[in-house]
């Protein structure tokens, strides 16, 4: 019961087409948490699809071992008699397989394109590792080795196909919870918000490997062990409507992945001619050059423009002043009219929180491929591209005498 109330309502939500009757299931689960927050004298929260580890979210995971708990209670006291149901946990055993499955096949997928840890972009590289929090360095060391994330994105697809097939399924569970423990650690030495739902994760990989993890003590330590007995079988058309089940539900997920490719494959874009990191070379406003001074809140330093992801033209542009101060904007280029229409964007996160610069229109020219001029207003500004970072520019060596720390 608690694992049908955790995966519920998989694979809604999952299948193109039917978030909205996922969705109905996450609105009754607010108002059973809603419920019992006013009982507790909690305050409102809501599931947030970005953090398990919200109030709700550990709330949900009590009320769901309460309702297991006083369900089990019950159906015990009901049916004395029967001491097992071998078809119930079978069936529920394909359940949280094909959930579990489904779930890493996305992670794996997102690992090796990649889009869930992307190369640290121009503004990451610029920021002072002390001013990154836990996740964010996670993240960005993650996103610097494409190679370790191709690994660690094929471990994880791996093992979610190995699950998709009984006589596999024990070797998957076991790569999943090698793979799922490491996940875990990361997510709790980063204060990374999803501890709860890589948790989950983890512990069906160990549920599902549960059953043959004597076996695979006994096989490590030179013991022999008896041949597993044979699946219980049912009638002629029990069969086949099980295999052809088994196969329906391999093609929903291979749909359902599909579906994931093809939402992925709209935020890669070709990078805009003015992508990078650029230093302000000279700045003119109103016809007057600013000089370079460090107190100079309203003359620029440096421009980053994050380019190359969700097409459409949208781009993130960060200015630098002199002082240190950074606008953040979220933009979208027309390269039509050579012009960048700017939003601005506040961090309420920070301590204290950044208020949201006003929206601004640029337009730019490309005078040379290192030098791009920006026009906003009554200010013109030249920037020259910056130079490359050691970190992208060190690369892979074979042989090293020394080593590079820096």
């Amino acid at each position: 019961m608690f694992a049908i109330l955790l995966v519920f309502p998989f694979p809604f939500g999952f299948l193109p087409h039917t978030d909205a009757i996922g969705a109905l299931v996450t609105d009754a689960w607010g108002g059973v948490l809603g419920a019992v927050e006013r009982a507790l004298g909690l305050g409102a929260s809501v599931l947030d699809p970005d953090s398990s580890d919200t109030v709700a979210g550990w709330l949900q995971v009590g009320v769901a071992i309460a309702i297991a708990a006083i369900a089990a209670a019950v159906w015990s006291a009901l049916d004395r008699r029967r001491t097992a149901y071998p078809r119930l946990a079978a069936a529920l055993e394909i359940y949280v397989r094909y959930w579990l499955a489904t779930s890493m096949i996305m992670y794996g997928l997102v690992k090796l394109l990649p889009i869930q840890f992307p190369a640290p972009h121009v503004a990451t590289l610029d920021e002072r590792v002390g001013d990154l929090s836990p996740m964010g360095l996670m993240w960005t060391f993650m996103g610097y080795s494409r190679a370790y994330q191709c690994f660690a994105g094929g471990a994880e697809l791996l093992g979610a196909v190995l699950l998709l097939w009984r006589r596999t399924r024990a070797i998957g569970a076991f790569v999943l919870a090698a793979v799922l423990l490491n996940v875990v650690i990361l997510n709790f030495c980063y204060d990374v918000p999803v501890k709860l739902g890589s948790l989950e994760l983890w512990a069906a990989a160990m549920a599902l490997l549960a059953p043959t993890l004597v076996r695979i003590a006994r096989v490590m330590l030179g013991h022999a062990v008896a041949e597993v007995p044979p699946r219980v079988r049912g009638s002629l058309r029990w069969e086949r409507a099980r295999i052809a089940g088994g196969l329906a539900a391999v093609v929903l997920i291979a749909w359902s992945q599909w579906a994931l490719l093809g939402d992925i494959a709209s935020w890669f874009a070709p990078k805009t001619p003015i992508d990078g990191a650029w230093l302000v070379e000279r700045y003119t406003d109103a016809g007057v050059e600013r000089p370079p001074l460090a107190t100079d809140a309203a003359r620029w330093s440096k421009v980053q423009v994050l380019g190359g992801l969700k097409g459409g033209g949208k781009v993130g542009v960060v200015v630098i002043a002199m002082t240190g101060e950074r606008r953040m904007y979220a933009a979208r280029l027309d390269p039509a009219t050579s012009s960048l229409a700017l939003k601005g964007r506040g961090d309420e996160l920070a301590d204290p929180p950044v208020p949201a610069p006003p929206p601004e229109e640029w337009h730019y020219a490309v005078v040379d491929p290192d030098h791009v001029r920006i026009d906003y207003g009554s200010t013109q500004v030249l920037l020259r591209r910056a130079p490359p970072d050691r970190l992208v520019t060190r690369g892979f060596h074979w042989i090293q005498d020394w080593a590079f720390n820096r």
